[in-house]
């Protein structure tokens, strides 16, 4: 840097909690600590998840960026089988995620449409 540029500091790289640098996409200025995403946020995945009884699995949604229910209801079920792969869901585990998220309570009160399983169906 020349006398008349002021120095800057790199900003921070983001880390998961386990560590790991987060990935960012290009141009879009890292949230401050502490915010959640514009849309949705870790909190409704964790709900969406606990009410499928799957709520040990949060910790690797959050670690790998799914921290969007809307997102990923938005999602095919081939996609929803790359996640459930990804954050490393015992078999029997991802098919209830794949058949049981989208009815989930925190995603019909998201959306407020008709629920994906009529109530009597899910155990939840």
């Amino acid at each position: 840097a020349s006398a008349n540029t002021p120095a800057t500091t790199p900003p921070a790289t983001p880390t998961t909690r386990s560590g790991v640098v987060a990935p960012q996409a290009s141009g879009t200025p890292p949230l401050p600590a502490g915010t959640p995403p514009p849309f949705g946020g870790m909190e409704e995945v964790e709900e969406a998840l606990s009410q499928a009884r799957l709520a040990e699995y949060a910790p690797a949604f959050d670690d790998l960026g799914y921290d969007d229910l809307g997102f990923l209801l938005s999602m095919s079920q081939a996609e929803l089988s790359s996640v459930a792969e990804a954050v490393r869901m015992k078999p029997g585990h991802a098919q209830k995620f794949l058949k049981l998220l989208p009815a989930t309570e925190a995603a019909r009160r998201r959306f407020r449409g008709p629920p994906a399983w009529p109530d009597s169906v899910l155990p939840l």
